[in-house]
C-alpha cells in the first residue's frame, strides 16, 4: 500500500511538472503552432487516466484485501472469545468441583476426628471396668489401639463379666 501511495505521489508531482512545463511552453510559442503541444497534451492526458484508471483499480483491490483482512481478523477474535469463554467456564467448573472435594475431606476429617474420640472413649470405658472388675478377679485382655474387632470383644467381655458380678452381689448369702 505504501508503494501505490508512493507511486500516486510521484505521478502526481511529475504530471505536475510536465502541465506547467507545457503551459511555460505554450505561452513563449507563437499561436500559428499549437498542435503539437495539443497533441504531447493529449497523450500525457491519456497516459494520466490510464494510471488514473490503474490506480483506482488497485485501491479498489486493496480496500477488498482490507476488507478480507478485518473479516479474518473478526472472525478469528470471534473464534478466541468463544473459546476463551469454554476454558473459563471449565475452569469454573473444576474451581466447584475442587470446592466440593475440600467438603468431603473436610468432612472425612471431622468422621475421622470422631471415631478417634470414639475410640479413646471406649479405651477409657473398658479400662475403668477392667480396674473396677478387677477385685472381683475378673481380667479384661489387652487390645492394640488399632483392632477395632479386638477391642469390641473386650468390650463384650467386659460388660458380660460385670453383668455376672452384678448379679453375683445382688443374690442374698446366708
Amino acid at each position: 500500500m505504501k508503494k501505490s501511495l508512493a507511486r500516486i505521489l510521484v505521478l502526481t508531482v511529475l504530471f505536475s511538472f510536465i502541465l506547467a512545463a507545457l503551459s511555460a511552453r505554450g505561452q513563449g510559442q507563437p499561436a500559428a503552432a499549437p498542435a503539437p503541444a495539443d497533441d504531447a497534451e493529449a497523450r500525457l492526458s491519456a497516459a494520466y487516466k490510464k494510471e488514473h484508471a490503474f490506480l483506482e483499480n488497485e485501491a479498489r483491490e486493496l480496500r477488498e484485501r482490507l476488507r478480507r483482512v478485518e473479516a479474518d481478523g473478526n472472525a478469528q477474535t470471534s473464534r478466541v472469545e468463544r473459546e476463551l469463554s469454554g476454558l473459563t467456564a471449565r475452569v469454573l467448573e473444576l474451581g466447584r468441583r475442587a470446592d466440593a472435594l475440600a467438603d468431603e475431606l473436610q468432612a472425612s476429617e471431622s468422621a475421622a476426628e470422631g471415631a478417634a474420640e470414639s475410640l479413646e472413649t471406649l479405651d477409657a470405658v473398658i479400662g475403668q471396668a477392667g480396674l473396677s472388675l478387677e477385685r472381683y478377679g475378673v481380667t479384661v485382655p489387652e487390645t492394640s489401639a488399632l483392632d477395632l474387632s479386638g477391642k469390641a470383644q473386650a468390650a463384650g467381655t467386659v460388660f458380660g463379666r460385670a453383668i455376672e458380678v452384678l448379679a453375683g452381689l445382688g443374690t442374698v448369702k446366708a
